[in-house]
């Protein structure tokens, strides 16, 4: 239970905050592609080992709910992650 506290803590606090994301989840086929583009983006990131942990285990929780179709919160977490990669 503890793997999920915070994620999901971060979801409630940051999903009010995300702008418009970079691809509208609203299939399986989709959401499985984000999620593979957010692997991409955290593994080219130059963030510290930490923030990857989170960012990977983010995009471990993105991926099981675009399997259980709750493509909303998928995208949320997505957008956190693609904030926590971006280059300034």
């Amino acid at each position: 239970m503890k793997f999920y506290a915070l994620p999901l803590a971060a979801i409630l606090v940051a999903a009010p905050l995300l702008s418009v994301s970079a691809q509208t989840v609203t299939d399986k086929k989709t959401c499985l592609q984000a999620v593979a583009d957010a692997r991409s983006s955290t593994d080219q990131a130059s963030i510290t080992g930490k923030a990857k942990e989170e960012a990977q285990s983010m995009i471990q929780i993105a991926d099981h709910l675009c399997t259980q179709a709750n493509f909303v919160f998928a995208e949320k977490l997505l957008g956190i992650v693609r904030g926590m990669t971006a280059q300034e």
